[in-house]
This record gives structure tokens, C-alpha cells and sequence, in this order.
């Protein structure tokens, strides 16, 4: 397990989301493509209550500690209080692993904000160099001053698993098919929008579960002295790359969050379950 927080401040929205999302009728085509347990796939409505118990939950906690003004941690605390619960009632519902997979589930795509921007760094990372090796190869022979640097050699032959990455018919056939089953944006997304936040979240989770399967299959036949290599020449690209320059507050996050996504199992399969975690304390 990288440094990345298990639980963080101003989670609560991200959280609910993911309780709120795969129940959508809408998303329902959608379910295979997401990653989610199967269980979940089958019977998506087993998390409407425990949307509910959670919004519940957390109005009442944020109410009953209204009265302590600002406390470092609060906030992370709570999530935690909540989602154990609501995690070990899914577990009574549909079974332990289940619950584990799933809290691993939004914590890789609604949750952890690091892991998602680092699935989309190495999507930007790896599609560069698939293009540069391969679709452009005629070109840099030509202008070699012009080639960008190379990525380490035992990354080489295992580029070409990149190659869907450069698919822009599928890329933008599924965009269509989520615009076509999605409802309009509504006043709570933000202003400007042609598409709903929920929308562009269930298009970007198909996205970065693409990624995870190339990352998976290329950490597969790396060691772990190779993929520390390749885990340095992302970082390098990502920092010199004038589309993908991160900002300052996040730079010492890029190692790790590219680490945790080069692994053999998706990002967060080794975070500790919750539903086995003691019950925190009360917090007021």
C-alpha cells in the first residue's frame, strides 16, 4: 500500500456518489464495463438503502458535531464512522468479499482522487510513446531530432497493448452511447456543462478500467526492478510534458499514485477492509 490516505476530509459527496451511481437506471448497460463485483452487477439495488442510511448518517453526525467549529481530521472521521457501517451492512446483504471489492471498487474510481489523475497520467504517458514507437516511428526516423525520449527497453515490446488507447472511434463511440442513455446535466452540476457529472464519472470509470488492464498486463511481465523503471520515466515525462505538468501541490503524489497503478491487482486491492476495522469511537 502506497503513502495515498485511506480516509481524508470532504469525502462525503465522493462516497455517496459511489452508492448512488451503479443503483442509476440509466447506468444499468453500463454495469459490466465498471468493474464492479458481480454481485453488485446483478443486483445494483441493494445499495439504495444504504445510500439513504448513509446520507442519513452523515447529516446526523455534521449535525450533532455542528457546534465544535473547525477540528483537523472531523471530517475523515466521520466518512469513516459511516461507511464502516454501511459496509458491514452490505456485507450482512450480499457477503464479506463483496463488500471488500466494493469498498476497493469506489475508492479506485469515485473516492481517491490520486489514483484516478494517475490512471489518467499513465493513459497519456503510455498513448505518447505507443504513438511515437509505432503509429509515428516513419516520422522520428526521419526527424530524430524531434523524437521524445525513449521509454526503458523492457517497456518496449509490450507497447503495442497500448494500441486501444489511440482508438478515437472507440473513444468516441462510447462517449455517443453514454450522451444517448445519460439525462441532461441539471442545476446542481456544474454551470456549462453538456453532459451530467454522473455521466462524465461512469464514462471516465469505463476509461480507467481500460488503463488498469493494460497496466495490469504490463506489470505482469515486468519484475519489480523494471517497473520501479518505468514507474521513474512516467514520473519524468509527466514533469517535462507541457500537457501533462501537474500542479505544484500534488508533484510529490506522482511517484506513488503511478506505483499503486502499475501493479498486477487494480489500485486499492490491498487497502485494509473497513468491515473488519474496530468501531470508532463516538465523536462527540
Amino acid at each position: 500500500m502506497t503513502d495515498i490516505p485511506l480516509w481524508d476530509d470532504d469525502k462525503e459527496r465522493e462516497w455517496l456518489r459511489s452508492l448512488k451511481l451503479p443503483s442509476l437506471p440509466w447506468v444499468q448497460p453500463f454495469l459490466p464495463r465498471l468493474g464492479l463485483p458481480q454481485a453488485i452487477v446483478e443486483h445494483p439495488e441493494v445499495l439504495i438503502p444504504l445510500h439513504a442510511q448513509a446520507v442519513a448518517e452523515f447529516k446526523a453526525l455534521y449535525r450533532a458535531n455542528a457546534g465544535l467549529g473547525y477540528v483537523p481530521g472531523l471530517e475523515a472521521h466521520i466518512a469513516r464512522e459511516v461507511m464502516t457501517g454501511v459496509l458491514r451492512r452490505l456485507a450482512q446483504e450480499v457477503g464479506e468479499q463483496t463488500a471488500i471489492d466494493f469498498e476497493r471498487w469506489a475508492r479506485r474510481h469515485v473516492v481517491c482522487n490520486e489514483i484516478d489523475i494517475g490512471l489518467r497520467d499513465w493513459w497519456g504517458v503510455l498513448l505518447d510513446a505507443y504513438r511515437a514507437l509505432i503509429e509515428d516511428r516513419q516520422y522520428y526516423q526521419e526527424h530524430p531530432e524531434k523524437a521524445p525520449p525513449a521509454p526503458p527497453k523492457a517497456l518496449v515490446p509490450l507497447l503495442p497493448l497500448a494500441a486501444g488507447f489511440a482508438d478515437l472511434v472507440q473513444g468516441k463511440q462510447l462517449d455517443a452511447e453514454i450522451r444517448h442513455h445519460a439525462p441532461p446535466p441539471t442545476e446542481e452540476d456544474a454551470e456549462g456543462l453538456d453532459m451530467s457529472l454522473d455521466a462524465m464519472i461512469i464514462e471516465s470509470i469505463i476509461n480507467n478500467e481500460q488503463t488498469i488492464a493494460v497496466l495490469r498486463a504490463l506489470a505482469a511481465h515486468l519484475n519489480a526492478e523494471e517497473r520501479a523503471e518505468v514507474v521513474a520515466w512516467a514520473t519524468s515525462q509527466i514533469n517535462q510534458d507541457e500537457d501533462l505538468i501537474p500542479a505544484a501541490w500534488r508533484q510529490d503524489q506522482i511517484p506513488s499514485a503511478l506505483e499503486e497503478c502499475l501493479q498486477a491487482e487494480p489500485p486499492c486491492s490491498d487497502v485494509p477492509p473497513a468491515i473488519y476495522s474496530g468501531r470508532g469511537a463516538s465523536i462527540v
